[in-house]
């Protein structure tokens, strides 16, 4: 009778840990490549090329269920999204406007197989930008449009006159990890788990 509270103690902290899940992204931003480089003035026509790696740690390449969804904050964008699945390109829908958005059915493929996405997204420098706004930002969506993952890049910054020109010196690029929140698994499985706890306590208890 003295283990049971122990027993019971361990029991609530398991329940408590198994009810938290860590989402894991579907993405990485492999690469981006903007011109003209550097810092820009309101009004630049710009050019913003990206690639985008799929790599879920499931059995599919990115959750059919869930959604990719980019935007810029470019003014009069278009964007020309091409679909590479093991090396074969395909071209999607040329679409205009803040937001391109693509059904996570285009991008699910078997684990063993490798997806991308090459985008290209045309537009300008908009007027009077906000600090830190994103040339470019993506977005992993659940099926109730909650955000798995988020990575972003920001607007180049507004050119400063300086007395004299400095030589430019060339970035590598970094991939970009997605930012994952944590959230909580589903309530279904919390609730089972404690079902079957629920109808084994009395055994415990009369030993």
């Amino acid at each position: 009778m003295k283990q049971f509270p122990k027993l019971r103690a361990f029991l609530v902290f398991f329940l408590f840990f198994s009810c938290i899940a860590l989402p894991v992204s579907a993405f990485t931003v492999a690469s981006i490549y903007v011109t003209p480089r550097g810092e820009q003035p309101d009004g630049t026509p710009m050019t913003v090329n990206a690639t985008i790696d799929f790599s879920s740690p499931g059995t599919e390449t990115f959750p059919a269920a869930n959604e990719l969804q980019m935007s810029t904050g470019l003014d009069d964008p278009h964007w020309y999204p091409v679909l590479v699945v093991d090396g074969v390109k395909t071209n999607l829908t040329e679409q205009s406007g803040s937001t391109l958005i693509l059904p996570g059915w285009y991008l699910s493929y078997p684990s063993k197989q490798t997806a991308q996405v090459w985008v290209t997204i045309t537009g300008t420098i908009p007027k009077n930008r906000p600090l830190g706004q994103d040339i470019l930002k993506v977005q992993e969506l659940d099926s109730g449009y909650h955000v798995v993952s988020t990575a972003h890049v920001e607007m180049p910054a507004i050119p400063v006159l300086a007395p004299a020109q400095k030589t430019a010196t060339p970035k590598i690029f970094t991939p970009i990890p997605a930012d994952t929140p944590t959230r909580q698994s589903p309530l279904g499985v919390g609730c089972g788990i404690i079902a079957i706890l629920g109808a084994l306590l009395p055994g415990i208890k009369r030993r």
